[in-house]
C-alpha cells in the first residue's frame, strides 16, 4: 500500500521517531512516502511553495495517510493533512503511544478523532490494522 506519513518533524526525537515508523512499515511491504526524508530540497522564496505542492501532490496519490497524532494536540501540519485526506477520502491511519486524553471519550480532538478510520496505540498495532484494512478509495466531487 502507498502511504504517506503526515507528522511533526520539528525535533530531533520526532524525525527519528517517524523515521522508525516509516522504516517499520516499509517492512511490512509498505511504499512509504516521508516528507522528512523525501520532500524535495529546495532553496530561496519559492521553498514554501514547492515543498506543499510537493506534499499535497504525495497526499493525493496516496492510499492512504498514516498521522502521527502525539502530544497533548495534534501537530498542526499534521492536522491539516488529516484534514485535506479525508477532505479526498483518502483513509487516514492515527498513530498515538501517547496515554493521555483530553475527555473521557476523547483520546485526541474530537475533529481529528472522527477524521480517522482507526487510531493506534502502537506500531506494531498499526501494521496489523494496515494489514486487514480494506482501502476502499472513493471517487471525490474535488478530483481531478
Amino acid at each position: 500500500m502507498k502511504l504517506y506519513l503526515a507528522a511533526p518533524l520539528f525535533s530531533e526525537a520526532e524525525r527519528a521517531f517517524n523515521l522508525a515508523v516509516a522504516q517499520a512499515l516499509s517492512a511490512a511491504g509498505h511504499e512509504v512516502y516521508l516528507p522528512q526524508r523525501d520532500t524535495p530540497k529546495v532553496d530561496g522564496a519559492a521553498r514554501t511553495t514547492a515543498v506543499f505542492r510537493a506534499n499535497l501532490a504525495a497526499v493525493a496519490t496516496a492510499d492512504a495517510v498514516v498521522a502521527v497524532c502525539e502530544g497533548p494536540q495534534v501537530d498542526d501540519g499534521t492536522a491539516w493533512e488529516i484534514g485535506y485526506a479525508y477532505g479526498r477520502n483518502i483513509p487516514v491511519y492515527g498513530l498515538r503511544t501517547d496515554p493521555r486524553s483530553v475527555q473521557p471519550d476523547e483520546r485526541i480532538n474530537l475533529m481529528i478523532l472522527e477524521s480517522l478510520n482507526e487510531l493506534s496505540p502502537s506500531i506494531l498495532q498499526l501494521i496489523h490494522t494496515l494489514h486487514y484494512a480494506e482501502i476502499p478509495r472513493r471517487r471525490s466531487p474535488y478530483d481531478r
